[in-house]
């Protein structure tokens, strides 16, 4: 699926929603909650063109598929007025026996580059158990500085998982090979494939997804703010938001507001009370989902910004196929499941979503409306 060009050249839009439920059940994300962790700026990022994949390629070992569900298949909505199915509550993945592998692959260590709430201990702990080789974590923060590691690393990283505007600019750069993924790739959702960076997913694969929203303080606003226009259609000095000029760029845009390169909304400072925050919907439900008395999360029907989470071996590679036997762990129903719940982020694939408990399968936060999600754009890449 490729996103067509919309907002001044800066956004692709999210197409092909097929139906996710809309059941906005009345229901909490009072949940075991990460701490907040503020984002740091990010570097200035270059848009271009995608370039053609590079010549190199990846074998894929003889790993046997996860059981997943038919190709293409959705969640079925709920009849009117019902509440969804309840999934089984996900459960730790049983460590999965370790593939053969090569000699130089006894041993040592899988490099990985991805956030840290990606790639917890449980999950480096499976990978170990499955490949044979010990995970070191790089992680990163923001997009900017998973793009300068995933550019400049020498040698490169052996497994990374970034959002979906790095592996727009990596595959323009050549960074990233060629890969036979060791799991269908037709068992992930049919609008989570085939985006304009990677329109055939030689190089890349999703694995979460999430969008932007924003939180407002209760007691600050006796009329609540109704959508994107109310939060940034005027005066922005309330509004705290991270500072990166794409991303600011592309939300304005949402919002009905062009911003020209030297806009001062584009650099301005973030509020430091501010009594509107925009952010990740899984960073807001960090911060403030537990605290649901005093702020309110949205995320507007009218669509917002998306980020899809790729794994991606990259050009050069030490251990590619350890790196697969990696991503076949990831692509385990139970494991991702589990990091959905953990991450708060939506799921690439039906099987995995069967195994989530029903306070996330059917929350409108991870999972919005169709209309939300067919007015989605992705963030490209600006220097």
């Amino acid at each position: 699926m490729s996103g067509g060009a919309a907002a001044s050249g800066f956004v692709s839009r999210f197409s092909l929603w097929r139906g996710f439920a809309a059941v906005a059940l009345a229901l909490t994300l009072a949940l075991a909650l990460m701490p907040a962790a503020h984002l740091r700026a990010q570097h200035a990022l270059g848009e271009g063109n995608v370039a053609a994949p590079p010549p190199g390629s990846v074998p894929s070992p003889a790993l046997a598929e996860p059981s997943a569900a038919p190709p293409g298949a959705e969640p079925a909505p709920s009849p009117a007025g019902e509440p969804a199915p309840a999934p089984a509550a996900p459960q730790p993945a049983a460590p999965q026996s370790a593939a053969p592998a090569p000699a130089r692959g006894a041993g040592g260590a899988l490099r990985v580059l991805a956030p840290a709430e990606h790639m917890p201990a449980w999950l480096r702990t499976q990978i170990q158990a499955r490949t044979g080789a010990a995970v070191t974590l790089d992680a990163y923060k923001t997009d900017g500085e998973a793009l300068q590691k995933a550019a400049q690393s020498n040698p490169p990283y052996d497994l990374i998982a970034v959002s979906d505007r790095v592996a727009a600019e990596l595959v323009k750069q050549r960074k990233l090979s060629t890969v036979t993924w060791p799991v269908n790739k037709d068992t992930v959702y049919a609008r989570y494939r085939g985006h304009y960076f990677d329109q055939d997913n030689h190089m890349t694969l999703a694995y979460a997804m999430s969008m932007s929203g924003y939180a407002y303080k209760i007691s600050d606003f006796p009329k609540p703010p109704g959508g994107w226009q109310d939060v940034l259609g005027g005066d922005l000095a309330g509004v705290s938001w991270k500072q990166d000029q794409a991303w600011r760029r592309t939300l304005l845009a949402v919002a009905g507001q062009q911003a020209a390169p030297g806009d001062a909304r584009l650099t301005a400072a973030p509020a430091t009370t501010g009594r509107l925050v925009v952010d990740s919907v899984p960073e807001l439900c960090r911060r403030f989902g537990a605290d649901s008395r005093n702020w309110k999360i949205v995320l507007p029907g009218s669509g917002s910004v998306i980020t899809l989470y790729q794994v991606a071996i990259p050009v050069g590679a030490p251990r590619p196929r350890e790196a697969l036997a990696a991503v076949q762990v990831l692509f385990t129903p139970q494991v991702m499941a589990k990091l959905s719940t953990e991450t708060l982020t939506a799921v690439t694939m039906p099987a995995a979503y069967k195994m989530l408990p029903p306070q996330y399968a059917t929350h409108p936060l991870l999972y919005p409306s169709q209309n939300a999600m067919d007015n989605s754009v992705f963030v490209k890449m600006t220097r």
